[in-house]
């Protein structure tokens, strides 16, 4: 990555954090014209253990997972039918082409199939990428395991222990749905624009 992509990121350039956040990278090192070479580990728990930490599950005063978010009280999910649109559908979509299986509907397959993503180099993930025709975008396909790991995070807070209620769609209808605050986020992500979240 060119130092401008990295301070291009809204998670260095200030506008998700200030200055009372503890980052172990100065960002006035890091130069605009230099390429940089990223190193990670290809740890799963490590990273459920770090998506964990940005979005903890609070005491709730209702009972055991009778809350979603920051305790605030969420009805039962059970014995209802849903749709996961956007970025929930792209997660099973590109996760099942590229590993050439179906997760719809599958909850355990997912997490296992997320597993598998997050334990492998990004050369294998390239590699499988080609072979099964995943055309998945070397940015899209270097954040996947994140991207899951964080998704089924989500579905972990919004109650889900099971996907057989849920079906992955990117069309209802025919007309295709998304989520239109996640396009807002990434707009502004992917925007030059200088707004203070």
């Amino acid at each position: 990555m060119t130092g401008e992509e990295i301070l291009d990121n809204p998670c260095t350039n200030g506008l998700l954090f200030d200055s009372s956040h503890d980052f172990t990278v100065d960002k006035k090192k890091i130069n605009h014209d230099v390429t940089y070479t990223l190193k990670g580990d290809s740890k799963k728990n490590k990273c459920r253990e770090e998506v964990n930490l940005l979005i903890p599950q609070k005491p709730c005063r209702y009972g055991d997972k009778k809350c979603s978010f920051n305790g605030v009280y969420l009805p039962p999910v059970s014995k209802s039918e849903f749709f996961a649109l956007g970025n929930f559908y792209e997660a099973i979509d590109l996760t099942s082409k590229l590993l050439d299986v179906d997760l719809n509907n599958d909850m355990k397959a997912f997490d296992e199939a997320t597993y598998e993503i997050c334990s492998m180099s990004y050369s294998k993930l390239k590699d499988l990428n080609k072979a099964n025709d995943a055309e998945i975008g070397k940015k899209r396909l270097a954040k996947l395991c994140i991207e899951n790991v964080y998704i089924i995070r989500l579905w972990e807070l919004y109650g889900f222990d099971s996907l057989k209620d849920v079906d992955a769609v990117e069309y209802v209808y025919g007309k295709k749905f998304g989520w239109i605050l996640g396009y807002l986020i990434n707009d502004i992500e992917n925007s030059n624009h200088n707004l203070r979240l």
